[in-house]
C-alpha cells in the first residue's frame, strides 16, 4: 500500500510541475488542476492495485 501511495505523489507533483512550469497563457485555476490529478491518480493507482 505504501509503494501505490508514493508512486502517486510522485506522479501528481511531477506532471503538476510541468504543466504549471509550461501553461503561460490561459491559465487553469489551481484547485481544478488539483482534483483533476488528484482524482486520475487515484484511479490508475487503485486499477493497478487490483490487477
Amino acid at each position: 500500500m505504501m509503494l501505490i501511495l508514493i508512486s502517486f505523489l510522485t506522479s501528481i507533483t511531477f506532471w503538476l510541475w510541468i504543466i504549471l512550469k509550461y501553461d503561460r497563457f490561459e491559465r487553469e485555476p489551481l484547485k481544478s488542476i488539483l482534483f483533476v490529478f488528484i482524482v486520475g491518480g487515484l484511479m490508475s493507482s487503485m486499477q493497478t492495485a487490483v490487477f
